[in-house]
């Protein structure tokens, strides 16, 4: 499998038409980096975008705001889904290797966390447990959780500079996700 650039920051800005979105890296000299970034489209995009390559990395949307998401839709693997249910906060789980595209035709903001599956796996390991396969969660779940550690129930939720508040802010390692379901290979 080829890998292009990494899929978060300037990379994943640019594939939703955002030249000037923020990240923050997550580093560690044994664990691959973790990678937050925060993207503002305020046209939103005309056409779905763009395949690029894959990435051995999930990627977790959050939404900082209410969108309009009517005609939204999404492809994983290339199979179509309509998505007109995304709200303020909630997330969607889309698995990189699967080359997921997504239309987001109105104004939308977004927290993405970008999991690599070394990272999760290196979790797993520690805990004894199978490495990840694959994370099911439907498009358009609210998680309270994520959308907290986005920043958005802080004063300075509308920073400048969203990314580096969200580390700052209160990251915690027993943050679960009831409706989402991991799928474990062994």
């Amino acid at each position: 499998m080829t890998h292009g650039p990494h899929l978060f920051g300037k990379t994943l800005g640019q594939a939703f038409g955002v030249s000037d979105a923020q990240i923050l890296l997550l580093k560690s000299d044994n664990i691959t980096p973790a990678a937050i970034t925060y993207v503002n489209s305020s046209p939103g995009l005309r056409h779905a975008t763009n395949p690029l390559a894959p990435e051995r990395e999930f990627t977790i949307p959050v939404h900082l705001a209410q969108p309009n998401s009517l005609n939204w839709a999404s492809w994983v693997d290339d199979r179509y889904t309509h998505t007109p249910h995304w709200r303020r906060g909630s997330i969607g789980i889309f698995d990189l290797e699967s080359l997921p595209r997504v239309l987001r035709d109105t104004p939308f903001e977004v927290i993405h966390f970008n999991i690599p599956r070394a990272t999760l796996n290196a979790f797993t390991e520690d805990a004894e447990l199978p490495n990840v396969g694959s994370l099911h969660c439907p498009e358009g779940q609210p998680d309270p959780v994520l959308y907290h550690l986005a920043g958005n129930d802080s004063p300075v939720h509308r920073s400048e500079n969203r990314a580096a508040w969200v580390i700052s802010g209160s990251l915690s390692s027993n943050a679960v996700w009831p409706h989402c379901s991991p799928g474990m290979q062994r």
